[in-house]
């Protein structure tokens, strides 16, 4: 199995796709102000002064 590392700095992509599928996906602005990725519904809130949190709910994709 490949180990794959992700960056402490947030680059724009779904974590979880990167993780679990090796798959780059995009992550976009939802109508909430969160990013959500396209294909997991995985929803990252980016504040000032924190990096990134992972939200414990989904998206609607």
């Amino acid at each position: 199995m490949e180990d794959f590392t992700i960056p402490t700095m947030w680059d724009g992509y779904c974590p979880e796709s990167k993780l679990m599928n090796g798959k780059k996906v995009r992550m976009r602005l939802n109508g909430w102000d969160f990013f959500e990725s396209e294909e997991t519904g995985l929803q990252i809130c980016v504040l000032s002064g924190v990096k990134a949190v992972v939200l414990n709910f989904r998206g609607g994709r």
